[in-house]
C-alpha cells in the first residue's frame, strides 16, 4: 500500500490526525483533494475552502473545475451555510450541463441539491433531485454515486414518516455499499434500519 492509499484508509477509519499527517507529505493533487477531506471533517472550514479554491483555479475551464466546485459545495453544506452550498452546486450543475451531463456528476450533483432542498425545506424538489440522482447512478454503474443516492431518497421518505419506502430506499442502498465494499457507508445504513 503506498502513502496516498494509507491517507485515505486512515481517513475511512476515521484517524483524521494520521491521514492529514499522510495527505500532508504528498505533493500531488490528489493529496491537496484528500487534504481537504480531513480539514472539512475536522471543521477546519475555511482551510478546506481555500484548497479547493486554489484547485479549481487551476482546473479552470477543464473537465476538471466541477469536481473542485462540487467540494466547495460540500465544505458549505459541512459547515451549515445552505445558501453557499446551493450557489456552488447549482454553478456546477451548469458546468456539468456543458460536459453533456455525464451521469456521475449528474447524480453527484442531485445528490447534494436534494440534501440542501431538503434542509431548506423545498420538499418537492429535494424529492425531484434525489430521483434524478438515482436515476443517474443507476446508469452511471457506480456503486458509491447510487449508494448515496439511494440513502437520499430514503431518507427523504423518512422525514415524510413513510417508513416502508424508506426502508427500500435504505436497504437498496445498502446493497449497493455492500457492493462497493465501503463498509463505513454500509455501518450507516445498518444504523437508519435499526
Amino acid at each position: 500500500m503506498n502513502l496516498h492509499e494509507q491517507a485515505w484508509t486512515a481517513f475511512e477509519q476515521g484517524d483524521y490526525a494520521q491521514a492529514e499527517a499522510l495527505f500532508g507529505t504528498l505533493p500531488d493533487p490528489d493529496s491537496a483533494f484528500g487534504l481537504g477531506y480531513v480539514l472539512a471533517f475536522t471543521g477546519r472550514f475555511d482551510e478546506a475552502r481555500h484548497i479547493y479554491a486554489e484547485l479549481r483555479m487551476q482546473a479552470r475551464e477543464t473537465p476538471l473545475e466541477h469536481i473542485y466546485l462540487h467540494q466547495l459545495g460540500m465544505v458549505e453544506r459541512m459547515a451549515g451555510d445552505w445558501a453557499a452550498a446551493l450557489a456552488r452546486f447549482e454553478e456546477e450543475s451548469e458546468l456539468i450541463a456543458g460536459l453533456g451531463n455525464p451521469p456521475l456528476p449528474v447524480s453527484a450533483n442531485a445528490y447534494e441539491l436534494g440534501t440542501i432542498w431538503q434542509a431548506l425545506g423545498e420538499l418537492e424538489k429535494a424529492r425531484a433531485f434525489f430521483e434524478q440522482a438515482v436515476d443517474a447512478g443507476r446508469t452511471s454503474g457506480d456503486l458509491i454515486a447510487l449508494g448515496c443516492a439511494e440513502r437520499g431518497l430514503g431518507d427523504w421518505h423518512a422525514a415524510q414518516n413513510k417508513s416502508v419506502r424508506a426502508r427500500e430506499h435504505w436497504q437498496a442502498a445498502q446493497a449497493a455499499f455492500a457492493q462497493a465494499e465501503d463498509e463505513k457507508a454500509m455501518r450507516e445504513i445498518e444504523q437508519r434500519l435499526a
